[in-house]
């Protein structure tokens, strides 16, 4: 709802590059309070966690910079494609949550092989680093190339953004006349499909939790 009263460009990449300062900052922690504060603070703007190994079989929770971006990347799809093509976006988006995924412990290996101790920094630090300063340079042009709305996006021709915008009017579900959040809240609770979406969310976390524990279980073995 917030997005909705701001501009997405820019709520969305403020708050990766948040994100991304503060991955870049725990590189330089000393103590478990400095991790505490920097894991209190990276909470603000993370939703969807990462494990990852480290040296020893530790875990390195290097979160992921996916809110606001994740429930922003769901709202800029939903003003740009209809019912019947937000299932296929959506389920890309997933998938490359998924692949992302697959690939940071791969990330990982690499930075701890080729960059542990270079300028004396150990391998773990330079995986935040290295993920923070990434992150940050594709917030910037996040600024630049994310839509807020068909009706004024940049990228699009004239002709382009009036039919986007007639697009998702004809496919519109709801009341035509404007109301308040908390009745939007209300239409979207009473809807069956809302609470089947929410069991459907809570089966796919319970589903994907031991990726939070896989090291441990593969060193266990």
């Amino acid at each position: 709802m917030f997005l909705a009263r701001t501009s997405p460009s820019i709520y969305m990449s403020t708050c990766m590059i948040g994100w991304a300062a503060i991955s870049a900052a725990t590189a330089g922690v000393k103590n478990y309070s400095g991790l505490v504060a920097c894991r209190f603070f990276l909470g603000f703007v993370e939703a969807v966690s990462r494990t990852k190994q480290v040296k020893g079989g530790a875990q390195a929770n290097l979160g992921s910079p996916f809110q606001p971006f994740y429930p922003g990347a769901l709202y800029l799809l939903s003003i740009f494609y209809t019912r019947k093509e937000l299932a296929t976006r959506i389920s890309i988006l997933y998938t490359g949550q998924v692949v992302s995924t697959g690939c940071s412990g791969l990330i990982a290996a690499a930075t701890f092989t080729t960059l542990d101790q270079v300028k004396g920094i150990a391998g773990w630090k330079w995986l935040f680093i290295i993920e923070g300063s990434v992150t940050a340079l594709i917030a910037v042009f996040g600024f630049f190339l994310l839509p807020d709305d068909p009706s004024v996006t940049r990228w699009l021709t004239e002709d382009e953004r009036q039919l986007a915008v007639e697009r998702i009017h004809r496919d519109t579900v709801g009341r035509q006349e404007r109301g308040s959040i908390m009745d939007g809240l209300k239409q979207a609770l009473k809807d069956p499909k809302t609470w089947l979406f929410c069991a459907c969310q809570n089966f796919h976390i319970s589903a994907v939790s031991f990726n939070a524990y896989f090291p441990t279980l593969v060193r266990t073995m």
